[in-house]
């Protein structure tokens, strides 16, 4: 008799099969298929749990086996999967359950003595992983998880998972191929209402929520960047589907579960003195959301050489379970910074004495490549009039155009600024002669990057504009909010 398990590396795992073998000898329990010590030791914590739930323990020679065996099997998430299949395969042999080799369930749980199930890490990756190989039912331990499938049945203890099998074999129960239900998103992320003035920058976080644009606010002291940052998530809509079920995972795999279907919105504060080996965690906490870099010019140059990385790759690597494990991090990146060494560059009586070279040697601190990924550069100044003060913009309607643009013909794109990391697909969405305008605006002032990125926030900005094509205002909009950093440092005239 067979069923399934899971074994979790991070993100991903191994799909187990899990096979038990009864037969006449001398008593005996082995468990093969290259198991570590934690799976060997559930040997004794299944014998408890099978005699402490009123099951009998056989007094037979159990063999179980651990498919494929050639992948070493970690953990103690086995513990549920093995008792289980112990116990149906003895009540198929006492005639009390019908025969049946293949059992399409999918069991992730650690065994106490007493037979009661102990909650576990990453049972969303098992219930995607068990999705995915067509598994009728997903037994996992009662751990307040949330929001869940239909097909997942939650337990409490071995008697519960064997009963649910057991009807389950019988029909009568059956389950749904819904994926996951629509969790209840939090409504205590702070808005722009807090902001007094500023509707400039509100107005060019806009243009960066609706296409997925990285964004870096300058400006001096108190002007209101990490404010503006920190509200910017509220601007964001609701991940779909797919992006749900991937942050579920990665909060599961990191050990933090979401209670009562309350699934918060990603917003990381990355810190000033975040270590090395602490930042996979961190982007990858940041996946579907924001990572908030305040005063990204003290960050060391370790750090951001290392989100220039993941803003390419779109993925971190962190290990678990001996094994390298990619995670997906695909987040907006909001960067807060002076404009100046001294800080004082944009107050209004002129304080600043930094010399050009000073500030240019400041702006270089974050290197000329992750320079080039913030598609907005933006000052902050509340003195400060700008030409897209006075636009009037559309989040749902560029959420919606980007959806009936992308959705039938390249799904994997969900918003403009995805258009640069499909690299086959791009062309098919962009106008050749719009973009040979912006080329021709911008020749000697950006990379090819630089471009392609300026174009997409052109695209973006007509979307917000409920406009089709991407008219002169988006083109001359999409540059203006470029300029700064490169070869423009000042924005304000003395």
């Amino acid at each position: 008799m067979r069923m399934y398990s899971f074994v979790s590396h991070g993100f991903h795992g191994d799909f187990i099969v899990v096979e038990a073998d009864l037969r006449k000898g001398f008593p005996g329990f082995d468990v093969v298929g290259l198991p570590d010590s934690a799976i060997r030791e559930s040997r004794e914590r299944v014998r408890s749990a099978l005699r402490n739930t009123g099951a009998s323990v056989p007094q037979k020679r159990v063999l179980i086996n651990l498919a494929p065996a050639s992948i070493r099997k970690t953990g103690s998430q086995l513990d549920l999967a093995i008792a289980l299949v112990i116990s149906l395969a003895q009540q198929v042999a006492a005639g009390e359950v019908p025969p049946v080799q293949d059992i399409p369930v999918l069991v992730v749980g650690e065994l106490a003595l007493d037979g009661s199930v102990v909650p576990i890490q990453d049972v969303h990756a098992a219930i995607a992983a068990a999705q995915d190989h067509g598994c009728s039912m997903v037994i996992v331990p009662r751990q307040g998880e949330g929001p869940l499938p239909d097909l997942v049945y939650e337990v409490s203890t071995l008697h519960e998972a064997v009963q649910a099998v057991k009807q389950l074999l019988a029909g009568s129960i059956s389950f749904s191929v819904e994926r996951y239900p629509a969790p209840q998103y939090e409504g205590d992320l702070p808005t722009f209402d807090i902001v007094a003035g500023l509707e400039g920058v509100q107005n060019a976080l806009s243009v960066a929520a609706a296409g997925g644009h990285h964004a870096l606010l300058f400006g001096p002291p108190g002007a209101g960047k990490t404010l503006c940052a920190t509200c910017f998530a509220s601007l964001l809509p609701p991940p779909d589907d797919l992006l749900q079920q991937e942050i579920l995972r990665i909060r599961s795999s990191l050990g933090e579960s979401v209670p009562n279907g309350e699934l918060k919105r990603a917003v990381n504060l990355l810190p000033i003195t975040c270590p090395r080996e602490s930042f996979p965690i961190e982007v990858a906490k940041s996946h579907g959301g924001v990572l908030i870099v305040d005063e990204i010019s003290r960050m060391s140059k370790g750090i951001l050489e290392q989100l220039r990385e993941v803003c390419d790759r779109r993925s971190t690597t962190m290990r678990a379970a001996r094994k390298s494990s990619e995670f997906p991090a695909i987040f907006q990146m909001i960067g807060t910074m002076h404009a100046c060494p001294c800080g004082e560059l944009g107050l209004p009586d002129g304080r600043c004495s930094c010399s050009l070279a000073a500030i240019q040697r400041y702006w270089r601190k974050l290197g000329a490549g992750l320079l080039d990924r913030f598609a907005i550069r933006f000052p902050v100044d509340p003195t400060m009039d700008s030409e897209i003060d006075d636009l009037d913009l559309s989040l749902d309607a560029a959420y919606d155009r980007q959806k009936r643009r992308y959705r039938e013909v390249a799904p994997e794109i969900r918003v403009n600024a995805d258009l640069m990391h499909a690299v086959t697909l791009r062309n098919a969405f962009m106008d050749e002669s719009t973009l040979k305008t912006i080329a021709g605006r911008l020749e000697g002032r950006a990379s090819f990057r630089g471009i392609l990125l300026t174009y997409t926030v052109a695209r973006t900005v007509a979307d917000l504009l409920d406009e089709s094509l991407i008219g002169e205002l988006a083109i001359e909009t999409a540059i203006d909010l470029r300029r700064f950093g490169t070869y423009d440092f000042y924005w304000r005239s003395f």
